[in-house]
């Protein structure tokens, strides 16, 4: 018997960034579907992305609180399954 793979999850969808305080920046976004394994924080500082966070499947939301002050960062998360990766905008 073979059984279908799982799909690729969906794109997590309208991520949101608050960066209202000077030491954290706090990020939410809407998971695609319920196909995801789990998702990763990517952190882009100066042309270079470094993975900050992996977290649980159906999570919506991370603060980050290593940022340094007066600092221009962007953000992309990465829903995950055995069958490939999609990402934020």
């Amino acid at each position: 018997m073979t059984t279908d793979p799982l799909p690729a999850p969906g794109a997590p969808t309208g991520l949101t960034v608050d960066s209202s305080s000077y030491d954290s920046v706090s990020l939410s976004w809407t998971p695609a579907d319920t196909f995801e394994d789990g998702f990763e924080v990517l952190r882009d500082e100066g042309g270079v992305e470094i993975s900050i966070a992996n977290l649980a499947a159906g999570t919506s939301t991370y603060d980050d609180n290593s940022v340094s002050p007066d600092t221009t960062y962007s953000y992309r998360i990465q829903a995950s399954n055995s069958s490939g990766d999609s990402f934020s905008n």
